[in-house]
């Protein structure tokens, strides 16, 4: 029996949630210089089209990196960590979802009315279609890789990603933008290692305390 290699894919998606809360043009224009740069072609989706359709298929679209300039929250129980969609939640809206896991009501509260959203859980990621092409996953989010609440991570590395980074704590937004083009550079034009670049990358104390810093997950990634 022959298992078909998966080769890394030259395609890579800006996903960004954060688009018209917080647009960021030249963060968009400098990723997509140092990917385009490296030969990938990049594909940008803007905040208006991530709703829950959109990452039922996130897997199938074989992107190799996939940055994620999403908001992330940490369960109320500090349990474990959800990606926000930019589909506002609705009662009776994918209910099969909600009652299964994949799916729970997010809530951002530092606006002055709290907006609810669906947010995804890994176990969403696990239920994907198709898997991941040996993907590197740039979540840019608050507590996206926050230490004992790494089921997230785990879950793109069950669906065949090569390594998955994020944040231990809260980040600002402007700080994570500035932070995540660092990163690729050092990946991407500098070909340093994931361990290298990661920890080469200034720590958020905009929430301090805690200190928010960047991390990598599997530890061999």
């Amino acid at each position: 029996l022959q298992t078909r290699e998966v080769k890394f894919s030259l395609k890579a998606a800006i996903i960004d949630q954060l688009g018209k809360e917080f647009p960021n043009p030249q963060f968009v224009d400098n990723i997509t210089a140092i990917l385009t740069d490296a030969e990938f072609n990049v594909t940008y989706h803007e905040s208006e089209k991530l709703d829950v359709n959109f990452f039922k298929g996130l897997a199938k679209y074989n992107y190799g990196i996939i940055i994620l300039r999403v908001h992330s929250a940490l369960r109320n129980d500090s349990s474990t960590v959800d990606l926000f969609t930019s589909e506002q939640f609705i009662e009776h809206a994918h209910v099969q979802e909600l009652n299964n896991g994949l799916l729970v009501r997010g809530v951002l509260t530092y606006s002055q009315a709290p907006n609810e959203y669906f947010g995804i859980t890994s176990t969403f990621i696990e239920s994907l279609e198709s898997t991941f092409p040996k993907s590197v996953v740039i979540a840019m989010g608050c507590w996206s890789l926050k230490p004992k609440c790494e089921q997230m991570a785990e879950a793109f590395i069950r669906k065949g990603a090569e390594a998955y980074i994020g944040w231990t704590d809260m980040v600002d937004v402007g700080h994570t933008d500035v932070e995540t083009v660092k990163l690729l550079r050092m990946l991407l034009r500098a070909d340093e290692t994931i361990e290298d670049a990661v920890s080469r990358i200034s720590d958020d104390w905009h929430f301090y305390p805690p200190v928010s810093k960047l991390r990598y997950y599997p530890e061999w990634a």
